[in-house]
């Protein structure tokens, strides 16, 4: 019984994530990036960060020097850096230098794989070296809603009500004249 209980949750998981990818092909990745976000500088202290995720939505932050992308501060490392050395601590010591950025012209389903792959929350979306947005994961989810409430209201009115009879009710219901 266990063992069909997780074959059937398995494939529930598979059909979900396939429904998923359908609803995201072909959407480009520069239609979900996120383009009002905050950015850092390696010199910031960590307070900064605390400060701008207090403010807004943002849980990761690029950190730009000199115009170009240096290093991603994710909310984990922020909280680690905190607890070890204080909110004074610069950023270039928690940050993560190693990280995925993708292009805007990725389709967003090839970039919910590579967050999945990555096991982050944010990608820095660049263009010839250039930071022009971050996707993330919540993006990926608002577009899925969006994109299913537009099917809904495509399918809703490719099929308008119906009477029992299968022929579109024009006017009020009369009802049969007795003989």
């Amino acid at each position: 019984m266990f063992i069909g209980l997780f074959v059937w949750l398995g494939a529930t998981q598979e059909a979900s994530f396939a429904q998923m990818r359908s609803a995201i092909g072909g959407i480009p990745v520069m239609r979900a990036m996120v383009t009002d976000f905050y950015i850092l500088h390696p010199d910031d202290p960590l307070s900064k960060a605390v400060r701008y995720m207090l403010a807004g939505f943002q849980q990761d932050f690029p950190v730009v020097e000199d115009g170009r992308l240096v290093g991603v501060l994710t909310q984990r490392d922020l909280a680690a850096a905190l607890a070890r050395d204080g909110e004074q601590t610069r950023i270039r010591d928690a940050m993560q230098r190693d990280f995925v950025a993708i292009s805007p012209n990725e389709m967003l389903e090839s970039a919910f794989s590579r967050l999945q792959d990555c096991n982050c929350h944010t990608l820095p979306v660049v263009q010839d070296g250039r930071l022009l947005g971050v996707l993330t994961t919540d993006n990926v989810t608002e577009v899925l809603m969006i994109q299913e409430a537009l099917r809904a209201n495509a399918d809703r009115r490719q099929s308008p009500d119906r009477t029992a009879a299968g022929r579109r009710q024009k006017g009020p219901l009369k009802l049969a004249e007795a003989p």
